[in-house]
C-alpha cells in the first residue's frame, strides 16, 4: 500500500518553485471543450477561478453536487479495482496516460504544467477487457487538472488513452469505450449514482426517463448499453436523492464521453490531419430554410410585434414535456413563423432539434401579456410534401402553413382558390387544401 499523503507532500515540496505557464487556465478549460459527438453540451454545477499569486495563474476549482462538495484529495488514494495488484497493467496505464496526453488536444504544455506523477484511481476488468483511470495533480496541491480512461481501443487494438478531461469538468465523469462504446465506467464522487438508458415517450407524447441507481465497488460504477440502444442516450446523474421521472435539473449530471471520438481526433492530431468536426445541429437538422426578410420572422395574419429574441419558443417547449427533459443541445431551426391570430394572441412556430433527435415542428400561443398559453406539437415537417410545414391551432384559429421560396394559396371545399402569401401563411380554419407555386414556376397541391 502506497502512503499517498506521504508522495502527494513529496511531490508538492519537489515542485514548490514550479510556475504555471500564463496560458495554462485558457488551455486546460479550452481542452475540456473539445468537440463532443453529435455537439453534445451537458450542463454541471461547476465553479472555476483563476487566481494570480506571484506573477503566475492558478488553477482552484471545486463542484457541487446537491449540498455535497467533491473535493480531489479521494482520487489519490491507494489504487482500487481487481487489477490494482497488476504491476504491469499499471506500468503500461501510466505510460498509455502520457502518450496519450501528448496527442491530446490539450498537448505538451498542459503536460508540462501537471505536478507530480500520474496516479492510478482504479484497474479493473470490464465487459470491454482490462481499464483503468488515471489522474494527475495540477497547480495546486489535492486538485486534480487532469484524469482520464485507458482502456483497449478496439479498432487499433492498443491499449491506450480513449478520454480525459480538464478541472473545468471536475472529478465527476463518466464514459462509454469499448465496441460501440457500449461499456459505460463512471467515477464513485461519493454521492449516489443514478443512470439513465434512454427517453422514453408516454401515451400523451410526453417524454421522461426511467433511473436506477447504479451500484459502486472500489470508486468506479460500471454499466453496459444494450445491443439496441445507444450510448448517446444515456444519462448519468450524482444525486442524494432518485431523479424524478421528468427531471430537468441537470445539477450533478455527469458528462458522458464517447470514446471512439477522443480516439478518432487523436489519431487524426498525431497523423498532423484536420481533426473531424461534426457538423452542428443547425446544419444537419431541420429544414434547410433561411428567413427571407431582413427583419427576421417571417409574420403573417394579424400584425404583431412579437419576436423570439429571448427564446421563447425553446424555453417553452423545453417546459411543455415533449422533449427529453435532459438533452443533449436543443436549438430552433433557421427559419421561424409569426403570427397574429383572430382573437388576438400570437403563436410562435419553427423546428425544435437535438444534437441527435430528430427535427420536431411546434408551435407555442402567447396571449395578449406575451405570457405562454399553449404549446402545439406540430410533429417531423414532411420534407417531401409541396408545402412541408401545415399545423392546425386550437380554438379555430386556422392553420399556420410554411413553404420558403414558394407562393400559398389555399381553397376551401368546393371553392377558388386564394392567394395567402410568400412563404408562410395563415390559413382559416375552413381550408382544406393548400397550393404552392415554386419560384421555377412548379405548382402542387396537397389537401390539409
Amino acid at each position: 500500500m502506497v502512503d499517498t499523503e506521504r508522495v502527494n507532500r513529496a511531490m508538492w515540496d519537489a515542485t514548490d518553485r514550479l510556475r504555471v505557464a500564463p496560458d495554462f487556465t485558457d488551455r486546460v478549460v479550452h481542452g475540456g471543450r473539445r468537440r463532443v459527438r453529435r455537439s453534445r453540451v451537458r450542463g454541471a454545477a461547476i465553479a472555476v477561478a483563476v487566481v494570480m499569486a506571484g506573477g503566475g495563474a492558478t488553477v482552484a476549482w471545486q463542484q457541487a453536487i446537491g449540498e455535497t462538495t467533491i473535493v480531489a484529495s479521494h482520487l489519490f488514494q491507494p489504487t482500487g479495482g481487481d487489477l490494482a495488484d497488476d504491476s504491469g497493467l499499471l506500468l503500461r496505464a501510466v505510460q498509455a496516460w502520457r502518450d496519450g496526453l501528448r496527442d491530446s488536444e490539450s498537448g505538451d504544455a498542459v503536460v508540462a504544467a501537471l505536478r507530480g506523477q500520474p496516479h492510478v484511481y482504479w484497474a479493473g476488468t470490464t465487459s470491454a477487457g482490462p481499464a483503468a483511470v488515471v489522474v494527475q495533480a495540477g497547480a495546486q496541491r489535492d486538485q486534480v487538472v487532469m484524469s482520464g480512461l485507458v482502456a483497449t481501443d478496439p479498432v487499433s487494438k492498443r491499449f491506450r488513452l480513449v478520454g480525459e478531461e480538464s478541472a473545468a469538468h471536475g472529478v465527476s465523469w463518466a464514459y462509454a469505450f469499448g465496441p460501440e462504446d457500449r461499456t459505460l465506467l463512471a467515477v464513485d464522487a461519493g454521492v449516489p449514482l443514478y443512470i439513465s438508458m434512454a427517453p422514453v415517450t408516454g401515451p400523451d407524447g410526453k417524454v421522461s426517463r426511467d433511473w436506477r441507481r447504479m451500484s459502486t465497488m472500489d470508486g468506479v460504477a460500471l454499466a453496459d448499453v444494450s445491443a439496441d440502444g445507444d450510448p448517446g442516450d444515456v444519462r448519468v446523474l450524482a444525486r442524494q436523492a432518485p431523479p424524478a421521472a421528468r427531471e430537468r435539473d441537470p445539477a450533478g449530471l455527469h458528462p458522458v464521453r464517447e470514446a471512439s471520438q477522443y480516439v478518432e481526433e487523436a489519431d487524426a492530431r498525431r497523423a498532423g490531419g484536420p481533426v473531424p468536426v461534426d457538423p452542428t445541429p443547425a446544419d444537419s437538422a431541420g429544414l434547410p430554410w433561411e428567413n427571407r426578410s431582413v427583419e427576421g420572422p417571417t409574420r403573417v395574419g394579424r400584425p404583431t410585434q412579437v419576436t423570439d429574441d429571448g427564446g421563447i419558443l425553446l424555453r417553452a417547449v423545453g417546459e411543455s414535456g415533449y422533449l427529453d427533459p435532459l438533452p443533449e443541445t436543443h436549438g430552433s431551426g433557421r427559419w421561424e413563423v409569426v403570427a397574429g391570430l383572430p382573437d388576438g394572441r400570437a403563436a410562435l412556430l419553427s423546428e425544435i432539434f437535438g444534437a441527435s433527435d430528430p427535427a420536431l415542428v411546434f408551435a407555442v400561443l402567447l396571449d395578449a401579456t406575451g405570457a405562454v398559453d399553449a404549446v402545439i406539437p406540430g410533429g417531423a415537417a414532411d420534407r417531401d410534401a409541396p408545402v412541408p410545414v401545415r399545423v392546425r391551432l386550437p380554438d379555430g384559429q386556422g392553420w399556420i402553413v410554411a413553404a420558403y421560396g414558394s407562393s400559398l394559396a389555399y381553397r376551401t371545399s368546393g371553392g377558388a382558390w386564394v392567394e395567402a402569401g410568400e412563404d408562410a401563411a395563415l390559413l382559416p380554419d375552413t381550408a382544406t387544401e393548400v397550393r404552392a407555386v415554386t419560384a421555377g414556376g412548379v405548382t402542387s397541391s396537397q389537401p390539409l
